[in-house]
């Protein structure tokens, strides 16, 4: 007599089953891992954070001096124009 077989439904389920319990378990390292070391991930998020917002800050004043110069260079240029018509 021949033994009753999973059918495939059923060994694809299982395979997902194990599949998943795995994921779970991966899971739950990353979220003992994160658990254990919150203050150090939370420090280097800040220096991201602080490190982007200085490099937004500097180059927002770059633009702004360049700026600066620029309507130097044609407030200069409009009063010799101004001047040469007179």
């Amino acid at each position: 007599m021949e033994m009753p077989s999973k059918s495939h439904k059923e060994t694809s389920e299982a395979k997902k089953s194990t599949k998943n319990s795995g994921l779970r378990e991966t899971f739950r390292d990353i979220g003992h891992l994160v658990r254990a070391q919150w203050p150090k991930y939370l420090i280097d998020i800040l220096v991201i954070i602080i490190g982007i917002t200085i490099s937004f800050t500097l180059d927002s004043r770059k633009e702004e001096a360049n700026r600066a110069v620029l309507e130097n260079k044609y407030s200069k240029g409009l009063l010799e124009d101004i001047d040469s018509d007179i």
